[in-house]
């Protein structure tokens, strides 16, 4: 069930640290880092905290060169994640 207190206080740590983006309305990429090393070390690591990483970087990039990289880096992790639910549907 959703504690949407919990909720709330995650959202202003998040946005009084600078970790949230608030008009794409998802983490920046230090909180999605952040998200994705916590996940690492409670062994939680899951795609969706990966692709949300690489989103992140991806509206964080500089320039478009930048962007495209980063673009096709969230390809290939979405790719795998595919590649993933069907190796588990076996």
């Amino acid at each position: 069930m959703l504690n949407l207190k919990k909720e709330k206080k995650l959202d202003q740590t998040f946005s009084s640290h600078g970790l949230a983006n608030e008009e794409q309305g998802i983490l920046s990429e230090q909180a999605a880092k952040i998200a994705c090393e916590l996940a690492t070390r409670n062994g939680t690591l899951t795609w969706a905290h990966i692709a949300v990483e690489e989103i992140a970087e991806v509206i964080n990039a500089k320039n478009d060169s930048d962007r495209k990289k980063e673009l096709i880096q969230l390809m290939a992790v979405c790719g795998q994640w595919v590649k993933n639910i069907e190796r588990n549907k076996k």
